[in-house]
């Protein structure tokens, strides 16, 4: 199998570890890559946001070596592409589709508030919802970039806001509700859990405060191209959602800091500290503050090996 047509597959077994179909547009924006160094090769991988127009060359690239080269491992389906044998997921799509719109509609009116919060920099829409692969009983992950040495207080607000709406996830209480996994300073790069499920994770981020914020978070994080050297992040994918911090929450900031600020986001880090059960794959730093305890991107990249694994064999 040559190099793109490897790189084409992969893509597909990745996400369909999450039983996901992928439009063409997808499988060139996720292109993930190979094993081998492709430096070494002579077929070369879409440029970043290469291939965006109908019909370009890039996509025609891509849908010839579906067609050709992968014919007998890839299927195609109402728009999508699949691997062989998995039909269904092209129609799975199109529900998952409907599903992610409807939370995204929901989520613009409940985030647009959070520009007034202070300390909170930057705001993006990530996991299922941001794949637009949401399911009936799914949340909302968010990830949020916090002032400096503020993250505690900017997660003691954003917590208490959703807790007063009752749309913070906790226990059972999933489906329409806001999940508060991840906080990271502004200007930091991730240190640790770097690998492809991430790498994806981090690229199909949707900005919904703070475009500019999360634009410098990609520049900063190269790593992801390493998986990922065709993503395009570009402007904001979903321009209703252009949201910016309102003054008020620049004034709020300015009286914090010079009065309780300091000493409060202090006290708010060792109450929070205790209340916090350390487990696998849970981040807890004055820089980061991460909740996977679930491990689902380890499962999904096992899953992955499964399956090229299966298609070597």
């Amino acid at each position: 199998m040559a190099p793109l047509a490897q790189s084409i597959f992969r893509t597909l077994a990745f996400f369909d570890a999450q039983n996901l179909a992928l439009s063409l547009a997808e499988i060139q924006n996720y292109l993930v890559y190979p094993h081998f160094d492709l430096s070494r090769s002579s077929t070369t991988l879409p440029t970043p946001g290469e291939g965006l127009g109908e019909r370009s060359p890039a996509l025609m690239k891509l849908e010839t070596i579906l067609e050709i080269e992968l014919v007998d491992k890839v299927g195609y389906a109402e728009g999508f592409y699949f691997l062989a044998g998995r039909e269904g997921l092209a129609k799975l799509r199109q529900e998952y589709y409907r599903e992610s719109l409807r939370r995204l509609r929901q989520a613009k009116k409940i985030l647009y508030f959070l520009r007034f919060v202070p300390y909170v920099r930057a705001m993006a829409i990530s996991g299922s919802v941001a794949l637009l692969g949401a399911v009936q009983d799914s949340d909302i992950d968010l990830f949020i970039l916090t002032a400096p040495k503020r993250i505690w207080l900017a997660r003691l607000f954003v917590s208490a806001y959703f807790q007063i709406l009752g749309l913070r996830r906790h226990g059972l209480y999933t489906k329409n509700r806001f999940c508060l996994n991840h906080y990271l300073e502004a200007g930091r790069e991730i240190e640790e859990d770097k690998n492809l499920y991430t790498a994806v994770e981090y690229a199909s981020l949707l900005p919904v405060l703070g475009r500019r914020e999360i634009e410098k978070f990609w520049e900063q994080n190269a790593w992801i191209r390493a998986y990922l050297p065709a993503a395009w992040y570009g402007e904001t994918r979903l321009p209703y959602f252009d949201f910016e911090r309102s003054r008020l929450a620049g004034i709020l900031e300015f009286l914090l800091n010079w009065t309780i600020g300091p000493i409060f986001n202090l006290l708010a880090g060792l109450y929070q500290r205790q209340r916090i059960r350390l487990q696998e794959n849970i981040i807890v730093s004055n820089q980061e503050l991460s909740f996977h305890p679930d491990s689902r991107g380890q499962r999904i990249l096992a899953r992955f090996a499964g399956r090229v694994d299966k298609s070597v064999n």
